[in-house]
């Protein structure tokens, strides 16, 4: 059975991360900025599970269950944040005692893609 977090990830941040960067790739100049940074694994650790977020080199994101792969960020938080921020999208329902993130950036494209999509995420 899927990690809560990989369901969220696959339901929800999938078909917004795809859709936005199918459409970003077919522009020319910024099409090509976008895809030196591709493709981008990420790891998101939550209290009940894991999952890895890979996008390709052609803006095509997929989530596994559990860690897979060289990580170019991880993210660890509690399920109750992440279904606030990302899944409610809604980050005044997180829980005060959750706090923020903590983000790992393993490689400085990690780092940067992370800091251009982290609020698009609802991170």
């Amino acid at each position: 059975m899927p990690s809560y977090i990989s369901s969220l990830l696959a339901e929800v941040v999938v078909p917004q991360v795809t859709a936005r960067l199918q459409a970003e790739l077919r522009k020319f100049v910024v099409g090509a900025v976008i895809r030196n940074y591709l493709p981008q694994t990420w790891w998101f650790i939550s209290d009940t599970g894991s999952a890895t977020f890979y996008v390709d080199r052609d803006g095509i994101a997929a989530v596994y269950d559990g860690q897979s792969g060289n990580p170019d960020v991880s993210i660890t938080w509690t399920d109750r944040a992440y279904c606030a921020a990302v899944g409610l999208q809604d980050r005044s329902q997180i829980p005060h005692a959750d706090g923020q993130p903590s983000v790992v950036p393993h490689t400085q494209r990690g780092a940067t893609a992370f800091g251009q999509v982290r609020k698009q995420l609802g991170l």
